[in-house]
């Protein structure tokens, strides 16, 4: 492991060198797995699932798991690129985000506060530690300095892999992507393999989510297990999910 591990951080250092004004997301991805193929490694994700390409681009707004494009990358923008190998039976695998170009004072300091973020996750990685200590490391300190977690990622495809390995706690946001959340909520309190298992609901009342289409009371018939009104902290999270624990 440690030697994919070292392989990934080997290309990306070499990607990040590559990262400017003009260059496009798909020759990166074609350096990275020129690379990975002159270690005799693979790259982990081209063919999971059917995504053909050796690495992950996300520029800007975009979140994660972006596919890379021939659009070449502008001037003051962000690039986040997301890259693994498989080698000897091993995963390796990280990410990075780099200014292409000069990047404004803001985009800079959102940079900053999530490399901060990550450094606070990774000190809360202890053994004897609970998954959501490290949640609520990161979330506490970008919503400190005035920015947000992108608390609904996953969305429907995420519910797959909470049904394979449970969890010991769910937190679902009403505004799922695809797929409503009340509807998800009882569809895993009627499944064998989730039912047992504590659900609080982030609802649209009291929201700056723009929804009149449910209320705090039509949430209870989802059978959820705490219900907290958007926008949400940290802290309100992990108090009700350790009030259900």
């Amino acid at each position: 492991m440690r030697v994919a591990g070292r392989m990934v951080a080997e290309i990306l250092a070499i990607l990040k060198e590559q990262i400017a004004p003009g260059i496009t997301t798909i020759e990166l991805d074609r350096l990275a797995e020129k690379e990975c193929r002159k270690r005799k490694a693979i790259p982990a994700f081209k063919g999971y699932g059917g995504f053909p390409y050796a690495v992950c681009s996300s520029p800007n707004e975009k979140v994660v798991h972006g596919f890379p494009d021939d659009r070449p990358l502008q001037d003051g923008e962000i690039l986040s690129i997301d890259f693994g190998v498989l080698y000897d039976g091993f995963y390796g695998d990280s990410a990075f985000t780099a200014p292409v170009g000069e990047i404004s004072k803001d985009a800079r300091h959102l940079m900053k506060i999530t490399e901060e973020s990550l450094n606070r996750a990774i000190e809360a990685s202890v053994v004897g530690g609970r998954l959501s200590d490290i949640s609520y490391a990161v979330q506490s300190h970008v919503e400190k300095e005035g920015y947000s977690v992108e608390l609904a990622y996953n969305g429907v495809e995420g519910l797959e892999k909470v049904r394979a390995n449970p969890p010991d706690a769910i937190v679902l946001d009403v505004m799922m992507p695809e797929k409503d959340g009340y509807e998800v909520c009882k569809e895993l309190k009627a499944d064998e393999a989730t039912a047992g298992i504590p659900i609080v609901l982030l609802t649209a009342v009291a929201s700056h989510v723009t929804s009149t289409r449910y209320s705090h009371a039509d949430g209870m018939s989802t059978e959820a297990d705490d219900y907290i009104a958007k926008p949400a902290s940290a802290e309100e999270i992990c108090d009700s999910i350790k009030g259900l624990l």
